[in-house]
């Protein structure tokens, strides 16, 4: 395991800010069950060295304060797992679909995710709602959006697609 630098740490609150498109897990259960998925993180940092991942991304090491910096837990497990993940370009669903029209609540909109998936649902619109990217409704769909296809799309486009 690596020691983490103050300019990776720097970097990444950095990131964590401005990019969208990385996730910063801070769940063990979310993390396994990415791994278990086959997607492969750009790195991990845990405080702990009894921690071990079945991966092949860099591991690296840092105290308990940079750990809670990076994570949005109230009480963190001791781990921050970055993935990358990337919205799909909208197109017609082909089975069962979830609409969230207007739902600003990052944990209502997880719970959601996490139930159409379990009832088979494979396409997820979010129109003007929260990001399918913020790390509550991440932690409250229990990481069930890498299992369907999510959306962002404005009203307009979302009714446009549908009338062809």
């Amino acid at each position: 395991m690596i020691r983490a630098s103050n300019s990776l740490i720097k970097e990444l609150k950095k990131q964590k800010r401005e990019n969208c498109s990385l996730l910063f897990l801070d769940n063990l259960k979310i993390i396994n069950d990415v791994l278990k998925k086959g997607i492969v993180p750009k790195f991990i940092i845990t405080s702990s060295s009894e921690v071990s991942f079945e991966t092949d991304c860099p591991i690296y090491f840092a105290d308990a304060k940079t750990i809670e910096q990076l994570s949005d837990s109230k009480t963190p497990q001791g781990v921050v797992c970055v993935v990358e993940y990337k919205l799909n370009m909208p197109e017609k669903p082909k089975t069962n679909f979830l609409v969230l029209d207007g739902v600003q609540d990052p944990g209502n909109a997880g719970t959601l995710v996490r139930t159409a998936v379990a009832c088979g649902f494979e396409y997820v619109y979010f129109i003007e709602s929260v990001h399918a990217t913020n790390s509550k409704l991440v932690r409250s769909s229990v990481g069930t959006i890498f299992d369907c296809k999510i959306f962002e799309v404005s009203r307009n486009d979302f009714i446009n697609m549908f009338k062809k």
